[in-house]
């Protein structure tokens, strides 16, 4: 029987495992917000390290993104749609930001701004590269994937003096 980390990729993320894991997730932040609710001191620490951590997961979203465009030098299979919605939302939001009659704490402007910025690199990056269609596109995951069917010969190692196929 294969151990889990020994399956192919593709068979590991099987999407009732996302479902789960998100299952588990909401159980979870369910199971602390009922039991911390009643704790103000420890509630108030709670409630704002959950919305650091929102906000700091959303703001580094595109980071992946805009990596994977730089290295292949295309934004093939980026949708202007979802980049123009991106920049939209941005644009509304940090004016939202500073425009707004209440206080906004300081860590919703930086993150926003920051978000703001990675977005706008993405749109710079459209510009430069567009979807690059004459080009082909070659993402390597795997280091292996450099090897051409049949060309690699194992190494021949000595013992006792003879070589033998390892």
């Amino acid at each position: 029987m294969r151990s889990d980390a020994a399956a192919p990729l593709t068979s590991r993320l099987v999407p009732s495992r996302y479902w789960h894991a998100l299952f588990y997730l909401f159980i979870g932040l369910l199971a602390l917000e009922l039991v911390l609710t009643p704790i103000p001191a420890v509630y108030g620490t709670y409630s704002t390290a959950i919305g650091f951590l929102g906000l700091g997961i959303e703001a580094i979203l595109p980071i992946p993104q805009i990596l994977t465009n730089a290295r292949v030098q295309s934004c093939k299979g980026f949708r202007v749609s979802l980049l123009a919605s991106w920049l939209i939302g941005d644009a509304m939001k940090v004016f939202w930001f500073f425009t707004a009659s209440t206080e906004i704490p300081p860590a919703f402007k930086m993150c926003g701004i920051f978000q703001a910025c990675c977005d706008s690199l993405l749109g710079i990056q459209y510009v430069m590269y567009g979807d690059n269609s004459a080009a082909p596109v070659v993402v390597k995951e795997h280091p292996l994937e450099d090897f051409q069917p049949g060309t690699f010969k194992p190494p021949v190692l000595e013992i006792n003096g003879r070589p033998t196929q390892a």
